[in-house]
């Protein structure tokens, strides 16, 4: 008799082609207005070959934000501790990788906001991982780094700095929905101009 569960290859295809589709439809219309039944339907299987991949609505939601927590500490924040620069070279580093994965997944932006939205959700907080706070610690860890090569000044408060400039990117980030990408560059070139000034840095590394 033919087993009734699909194998784990395409199984996991499977999976993460429906991740694909929910995380450009909470994109496209957040997670309040995203019907499940048009995500099953544009996947093209019947509800009961979907529901044994996602039950409900919230664990589709929350695979999609764990696979961008996941993206996003693999892709960005694994890239900021290679080599062996200075500190400060790996906190600017951030950025620029930053701005590779945006243009590489025009969607991840928009999926980042749901994550976020749904984790002020009282309801739904505890289920939902929060995607700022690896960040924060990341770079937390880069300006302890930087205070220690002299880079930083030591009483700079760094968990309050690591907070705000993890604020700061995001804060940028949301204006520049539909501009050029040369925009883009030149904001965020501003972006870290100010926080070198901001942490007492004297130049652009």
């Amino acid at each position: 008799m033919a087993s009734l569960t699909p194998s784990t290859e395409k199984g996991e295809e499977t999976r993460e082609r429906l991740l694909d589709l929910a995380a450009v439809a909470f994109a496209e219309d957040g997670y309040a207005r995203t019907s499940l039944n048009a995500v099953i339907r544009s996947s093209g299987l019947t509800k009961g070959a979907f529901y044994y991949y996602f039950p409900s609505k919230v664990s589709l939601a929350l695979a999609v934000c764990e696979r961008e927590k996941l993206i996003l500490q693999e892709r960005v924040m694994a890239r900021a501790l290679q080599g062996s620069g200075r500190a400060i070279d790996n906190l600017l580093g951030i950025v620029d990788a930053l701005l590779e994965l945006r243009r590489e997944r025009p969607n991840a932006g928009a999926v980042q906001k749901v994550c976020l939205e749904l984790g002020r959700e009282p309801e739904l907080a505890v289920l939902f991982p929060t995607l700022h706070e690896p960040w924060v610690e990341l770079v937390s860890a880069l300006l302890r780094r930087a205070q220690a090569e002299g880079d930083v000044p030591d009483d700079m408060p760094v968990e309050a700095s690591a907070f705000v400039i993890v604020c700061a990117f995001r804060g940028v980030e949301s204006f520049l929905d539909g501009v050029s990408d040369d925009e883009i560059d030149r904001r965020f070139a501003d972006y870290k101009q100010f926080v070198l000034r901001a942490i007492c840095c004297p130049s652009t590394p």
